[in-house]
């Protein structure tokens, strides 16, 4: 199986809207050489107001946008900012790095279970 990468999603995701290359120049306003180079990775790490412009143009639903900036390497700006605002965030993706996908995993389920707990305890208070 072909390893999954920025450019072959992008490529992917055009294909599957039925739009030819100079389509998504068009709707993107990215030139079809840069895009040529871009599904076919011959060309960096893609800037994010880039990587903005294809989710706008392809309709990218949220878990999409999220595996693109994932698969381009970057942080999508929510966590960008998050990050630069608050020492604790910062703190946890530091502490973060190091720990197994199966800790990670944990992690992110004892969240979802707070999460649960609190709105459960906002709607009994209403």
């Amino acid at each position: 199986m072909k390893e999954i990468t920025f450019g072959t999603k992008i490529k992917a995701l055009r294909q599957e809207r039925k739009l030819t290359l100079k389509d998504l120049s068009e709707k993107s306003g990215i030139e079809i050489t840069y895009l040529s180079k871009i599904e076919n990775d011959k060309t960096g790490t893609p800037k994010e107001s880039t990587i903005d412009k294809l989710i706008s143009a392809l309709k990218i639903n949220l878990d999409t946008k999220e595996e693109l900036f994932r698969l381009a390497k970057r942080l999508p700006h929510d966590l960008k900012e998050g990050i630069t605002k608050s020492k604790a965030f910062f703190d946890v993706f530091r502490a973060a790095k190091d720990l197994s996908e199966k800790e990670l995993e944990g992690i992110l389920e004892e969240i979802e279970i707070k999460k649960r707990k609190r709105a459960d305890h906002e709607n009994t208070k209403k």
